[in-house]
């Protein structure tokens, strides 16, 4: 988890964040890691404590089926957090790759050496074609 993490903040912060931030991203990541651990060290701590008690010094008087099924519920919960959030945010994609396809000149011709910046020109062949598909998505 600690891997999917890192790469979920370091796409956030190369798509999201504006270049003045984007230092202080392995803080934040750093920050956000530790305060997961806090919260792990923290949910045992108060399970082993009364009226839980899931957790004892022998495993077989302990309750770890308890455990990983509340472990379970959380991330179910965290979830549908998860999608709540990312359906309130909308379908939003990498702004900084969208504004520099945006800055870039469309040009539809059948070889790329003859492409020159703002042409737009109707053109044949694989080449062109692809570039069709790809100027009509953009538009959208």
């Amino acid at each position: 988890m600690w891997g999917f993490s890192e790469d979920g903040f370091e796409s956030f912060y190369e798509s999201q964040v504006s270049e003045n931030l984007s230092k202080y991203g392995v803080a934040f990541m750093e920050l956000a890691n530790g305060v997961g651990i806090f919260a792990s060290v923290l949910c045992i701590l108060v399970l082993r404590s009364p009226p839980f008690e899931w957790f004892h010094r022998e495993i077989y008087y302990s309750s770890l089926d308890k455990y990983y099924i509340f472990l379970a519920i959380l991330s179910v919960v965290n979830l549908i957090v998860y999608f709540w959030v990312a359906y309130s945010y909308g379908v939003v994609g990498d702004s900084k790759a969208d504004q520099a396809i945006q800055e870039q000149p469309t040009d539809t011709r059948t070889h790329p050496e003859e492409a020159e910046p703002g042409n737009c020109v109707e053109g044949g062949g694989a080449y062109g074609d692809h570039m069709k598909k790809w100027a009509e998505i953009l538009k959208e």
